[in-house]
């Protein structure tokens, strides 16, 4: 998302950072691992993932309440049984007055497409665009951030100009859901 040197992809609020990622963004990670003025830590359930600091599942986060400022979770959701359990972990160690920024394939003329039943592969790539989807997002995901504790807008793909996905590394379709944790 931000080449090594250059700015972090959203303003900086303070210093404690988490990263959960189902398949690894290296010139992100490597650019927020190198900066001295974050501590950064990156978490996935693969233990061979590059750039990992700790092995660990979003549906029960290996860490206290309130660690971390800033929340990065890009195309993880869509991969978990349980999202809300995944998104309650998830408001759990952001802290009061941080923010999360939420990445899932997404369309926003319908609502979310699940059905727990549907575990070929190939019916899965089908109906949720990829064979280790367990959903197709929707609107209504405002409502479940909202239902987790989460206050939040969303930047639409659109809205993003061309240079700042190149830059930042966003797919040109990718939409943002910028949350902050309700006191």
């Amino acid at each position: 998302m931000c080449p090594d040197g250059d700015e972090p992809p959203w303003p900086m609020i303070s210093s404690t950072w988490l990263r959960t990622a189902s398949r690894e963004i290296p010139r992100l990670s490597r650019a927020l691992a190198a900066r001295d003025d974050i501590d950064y830590v990156s978490v996935a359930v693969d233990a061979g993932t590059p750039h990992l600091s700790v092995v660990g599942d979003v549906r029960a986060l290996p860490f206290a309440e309130q660690s971390f400022d800033v929340v990065l979770c890009q195309h993880v959701l869509e991969h978990v049984d349980d999202d809300r359990r995944s998104l309650a972990e998830i408001r759990r160690v952001t802290k009061n007055g941080g923010w999360v920024v939420i990445s899932v394939p997404i369309r926003l003329d319908q609502a979310t497409h699940e059905d727990p039943s549907v575990t070929a592969p190939q019916e899965r790539e089908r109906l949720f665009g990829e064979a280790g989807h367990v959903r197709m997002y929707g609107y209504d995901l405002v409502d479940r951030l909202r239902e987790a504790g989460f206050e939040s807008s969303l930047q639409n793909a659109e809205d993003i100009p061309s240079e700042e996905c190149d830059r930042k590394g966003l797919r040109k379709d990718e939409h943002l859901f910028i949350c902050r944790p309700r006191e």
